[in-house]
C-alpha cells in the first residue's frame, strides 16, 4: 500500500494530536511507494514475517514495515510506550516510588525471582504477569526468550515493566535485554534501584567504607557467563574504578591511575548530579577527561574509570508525553529517509 493510504488510516489510532500528525505527514510526503502494510490485528501473523519484518500495533491494527526501514521506526515511536527497567529491591518498603508508580500503571510484568513477592499485588488486576527469573542455574525462561518477550510487548504498544530483583545494573544480565530493544529503535528507561550490596552492608554494619579504617571496596562475582566459576583477581585492571569525592581533583586522580597501571585511552567519565533534573554527564579518556572538566565550573560528581565510561542510555521521551515540536521533527526525519519516487518506482 502507499503511505498516504497508511497514514490516512493512523489519525483514530491515537488522540486529536495524532490528526495533525498524520495530516501533516500526508500533506508532506503524499503517495510514495513504501514497503509498509497495514492489517488488521486479528489478521496478521508475525510467525513467518519475523526475519523479513518488523511491526507496531495500533488500535486493532497491526503495521508491518520491512526491517530496517528507519523512516518507518521514527513513526512508530510515536506510538509505542517506553519499556521500564525497575528493582523489586529486598522488600517492598525498599522500593522506589517510581518503581510503585510504574507496577501500578503497567500492562505487563516480566519479573524474577523476587525477595519479596507482594510487590506484584501493585501491579492491575487485567496485568500479564510473567515469571522470567533465574537462580543457580535453574531458569524459568532462557535468555532469548525473555528478549523476544520484551520485544513483542513492547511492539504491541503496551507498557512494559521488567522488573528484576535488586538494582537492575548490578549482576542483572540488564545490556542484553537493553541491547535488543536498542537494536529495533524501541524506547526504554532503566531506573535505580536498591541494591542487596548495601542492604548487606550499610543496614547491618558490615560498612563498605570507614573512616580511618577502609576508603574503598571491591564487587566482583566469581562467576563467568554460562555459569561456571573461575579464580579471579581482585585488582584486575578490566574492572572500572570508581572514585567519590574526586570531581575536584580529576587530574591528580587520572595521574595516579595511570601510574598505577590503567592506559591514557582508558574511557572515563563524570557522573554530575546524579538522578537529579539537571544531571549530566563528561566523557573523555584518561589522558583528556581533566582538561575538559577544568574549563567547567567546578561542581559535585562521580568519577567513573573504565570500560563502560563511553556508552550510556539514550533519553527517549514517553510518546504520551510528546509535544508538538516532537511530532515535526518526526515528521522532518521521516521526510529526510523516504526514497524518491523514481526510486520506489525502478
Amino acid at each position: 500500500m502507499n503511505i498516504h493510504d497508511l497514514i490516512q488510516a493512523l489519525p483514530e489510532l491515537r488522540t486529536s494530536t495524532a490528526e495533525t500528525l498524520c495530516s501533516d505527514i500526508a500533506t508532506a510526503i503524499r503517495t510514495e511507494e513504501l514497503d509498509l502494510a497495514l492489517i488488521p490485528k486479528s489478521n496478521a501473523d508475525t510467525t513467518n514475517a519475523n526475519q523479513e519484518f518488523d511491526y507496531f500495533d495500533a488500535n486493532g491494527h497491526r503495521v508491518f514495515f520491512r526491517k530496517g526501514f528507519s523512516a518507518a521506526m521514527e513513526l512508530r515511536r510515536l506510538f509505542v510506550q517506553r519499556v521500564i527497567f525497575a528493582g523489586a529491591a529486598p522488600s517492598r518498603g525498599m522500593c522506589t516510588v517510581e518503581a510503585l508508580e510504574a507496577l501500578n500503571q503497567a500492562d505487563v510484568c516480566l519479573h524474577d525471582v523476587l525477595f519479596d513477592d507482594t510487590i506484584l499485588n501493585e501491579l492491575p488486576e487485567d496485568a500479564t504477569v510473567i515469571h522470567v527469573g533465574k537462580r543457580c542455574g535453574a531458569h524459568a525462561i532462557r535468555q532469548p526468550e525473555i528478549n523476544q518477550l520484551l520485544l513483542d510487548y513492547a511492539r504491541q504498544g503496551k507498557r512494559v515493566v521488567r522488573l528484576k530483583a535488586g538494582d537492575p545494573g548490578i549482576f542483572g544480565r540488564l545490556c542484553e535485554e537493553t541491547d535488543t530493544l536498542s537494536a529495533h529503535e524501541l524506547p526504554f528507561k532503566v531506573q535505580a534501584a536498591v541494591s542487596s550490596l548495601s542492604v548487606a552492608t550499610t543496614a547491618t554494619g558490615i560498612l563498605l567504607t570507614r573512616r580511618g579504617s577502609h576508603r574503598g571496596f571491591t564487587v566482583m562475582t566469581p562467576r563467568c557467563a554460562g555459569g561456571e566459576t573461575r579464580s579471579f583477581d581482585p585488582t584486575a585492571r578490566d574492572m572500572p574504578v570508581i572514585l567519590f569525592m574526586a570531581s575536584h581533583i580529576v587530574r591528580q586522580s587520572l595521574e595516579d591511575l595511570n601510574q598505577h597501571g590503567i592506559a591514557t585511552d582508558t574511557p572515563a567519565a563524570i557522573i554530575y548530579d546524579a538522578g537529579c533534573p539537571q544531571q549530566s554527564i563528561v566523557c573523555g579518556t584518561v589522558a583528556t577527561l581533566a582538561d575538559i572538566v577544568e574549563q567547567m565550573p567546578p561542581r559535585t560528581g562521580l568519577l567513573y574509570v573504565g570500560h563502560g565510561a563511553d556508552t550510556h542510555w539514550p533519553n527517549w521521551r514517553d510518546s504520551e508525553n510528546l509535544q508538538p515540536e516532537d511530532f515535526s521533527q518526526a515528521i522532518a526525519a521521516i521526510k529526510q529517509q523516504l526514497p524518491t519516487k523514481e526510486a520506489c518506482l525502478a
